[in-house]
């Protein structure tokens, strides 16, 4: 009976409409709601686990760095920002996190260094060197939260860089929302995975340059990326009997808008009106405390939603060093013809050669050892420092075979001539099995029905062949059947099978939209804008691609 009350208290949470315009968080989740039927369930689920977390104090460790990238949004010269106004910010959110800020006080003890920090990435999603910085100019001023137009580049935006290892930032004019303008505004974790990150108004971001008091200090920015690590407003929300989860803040019944009521008292207890997830003015603002912490570092940890971004590499500046030595050793020559993914690495007349979006990146010269790589390991790659390996990546460092996991490299043992079993000439050797409802990205590849396939960049997979022996199965694609397509509010999937369907949903660039299995035969598409699709449909061990257009 507790743990029900306790579940119906976490979804009145996420029902609860905010007081006031400077955060527009509470509206956005509200506005996902509506769109994504599942996203209470998740945001729940988060809670239940974030709680079941600290209860087992897995919050320690080490100092976490999180890879941001800025875009900017601008109209003209005044709200393109410089690149120092930005890496203010960076500053202000490595002091704030840390604990290091020189406004800190001594007046609250349960203050805490949250061992978070922040860099401008160094490393692209295509390997390459970036600042972490992109900027457009755009002749829209004024940015709605419930569109979210910012952040698709046929909108008017830009696209995210990959949400599982960058923190995202959209700096736009000036934000609205149906009650009102915005400072900012952020996705708790797992509410809306397909729009992640935070929009911050320009003239709020940073501590120099382009900003406006009393929003000059950066505080913004922290206020915002405590939503996008999981915490809640400090008032909670609501009066005086909604929480925000953590036990070391005082309850509140409503934020403090503005200033720096220090002497203001509430629910019988002074309020915390320091709190950087308070709505007071920047130079009020100094403290997380410890609970707010272990909240925030439960999500960047092994099992927490962010995990992948606390364990991103993207701060890191790619090699550049041009002799690879043995590193072409398991690469593939260069076919003409083939239609290479993003990131692909071939030998082309002895020198490694990447493919990008803008063509083939010249890595180097292979060297003496050419790419003889043992039987065993065949047709997997040398390690390379500076990638981004996805889960199950398999690749070979000082002759062993080794697989990405959650918590690191595993060792599959030495590279031999003997073989290893596994009669695989596609290179399945590690590569792991489809799973419904993980998140692929392009590059990826899994084995499905002994068959080897790789996500392309439309979000299709390639069948590679057989694992065995180089067979390649049949297209079966005409099995299935959408209809009406166009749809306008529902997509009917005609298929005679006796399996559950599932399927995963995403959008003409690849990026994923949502999945889940098949009911009556039927897909809730009412709520996607207008354009292409690729709807991926798993029956048993068999995997479909088909595509429809929204109407």
């Amino acid at each position: 009976m507790k743990r029900k009350l306790f579940i119906l208290l976490l979804i009145a949470l996420f029902t609860i409409t905010t007081q006031a315009q400077k955060c527009g968080t509470v509206q956005v989740i509200e506005h996902t709601k509506e769109i994504d039927k599942k996203s209470t369930k998740r945001l729940v689920q988060n809670e239940l686990f974030t709680q079941r977390k600290i209860r087992e104090k897995a919050y320690n460790g080490s100092v976490i760095t999180i890879p941001v990238v800025v875009h900017v949004l601008y109209t003209n010269s005044a709200n393109n920002i410089s690149n120092t106004q930005i890496q203010s910010q960076i500053n202000v959110l490595n002091r704030d996190f840390r604990r290091t800020n020189s406004d800190r006080s001594n007046k609250w003890s349960q203050a805490a260094d949250a061992r978070i920090e922040f860099c401008l990435a160094k490393t692209d999603p295509n390997g390459n060197a970036t600042n972490g910085i992109t900027r457009k100019q755009t002749s829209v001023n004024t940015w709605n939260s419930n569109q979210e137009r910012m952040k698709r580049n046929g909108t008017g935006g830009v696209n995210p860089w990959n949400q599982n290892l960058y923190l995202n930032i959209w700096l736009v004019p000036n934000i609205t929302s149906p009650e009102g303008d915005l400072l900012g505004y952020a996705y708790y974790p797992g509410a809306n995975p397909s729009m992640d990150g935070v929009v911050i108004k320009t003239n709020a971001f940073g501590s120099t340059g382009y900003v406006q008091w009393p929003n000059n200090k950066g505080r913004t920015a922290t206020h915002e990326i405590g939503h996008y690590l999981n915490l809640v407003h400090i008032w909670g929300d609501g009066g005086c009997g909604i929480d925000d989860f953590v036990s070391d803040t005082p309850p509140s019944d409503a934020p403090n808008q503005g200033g720096c009521p220090t002497n203001h008292s509430s629910c019988g207890s002074l309020d915390m009106v320091e709190n950087y997830m308070d709505y007071t003015d920047d130079s009020c603002m100094n403290l997380f405390t410890q609970g707010q912490v272990n909240r925030m570092r439960v999500q960047l940890l092994t099992g927490g939603i962010r995990a992948r971004l606390g364990a991103s590499d993207r701060c890191n500046t790619p090699s550049t060093d041009g002799n690879n030595g043995d590193i072409c050793n398991g690469v593939s020559n260069y076919v003409g013809g083939t239609n290479y993914p993003i990131g692909s690495l071939v030998i082309y007349n002895g020198r490694l050669r990447k493919r990008t979006t803008t063509g083939w990146q010249d890595l180097g010269a292979c060297g003496t050892s050419g790419n003889g790589n043992s039987n065993s390991c065949s047709g997997v790659p040398q390690y390379q420092s500076g990638t981004n390996y996805p889960i199950g990546s398999t690749v070979i460092y000082n002759g062993r075979l080794r697989k990405r996991t959650t918590t690191g490299w595993q060792d599959l043992g030495a590279c031999s001539t003997s073989g290893n079993g596994n009669n695989n000439n596609n290179g399945c050797s590690g590569v792991p099995h489809y799973q419904s409802g993980v998140v692929y990205n392009p590059g990826d590849k899994v084995t499905n029905n002994n068959m080897l396939y790789q996500m392309q960049t439309n979000g299709t997979w390639k069948n590679l062949g057989a694992c065995s022996n180089g067979r390649t199965v049949q297209n079966k694609t005409d099995e299935i059947q959408l209809y009406p397509n166009p749809a306008k509010e529902i997509l009917f999937v005609n298929k005679s099978t006796l399996n559950t369907l599932s399927y995963t949903l995403y959008d003409i660039s690849g990026r994923y939209i949502k999945g889940g299995k098949i009911d009556n035969n039927s897909i809730q598409v009412k709520s996607l804008q207008k354009g292409f699709y690729i709807l991926q449909i798993i029956d048993g061990n068999e995997t479909f691609i088909k595509k429809f257009v929204k109407n």
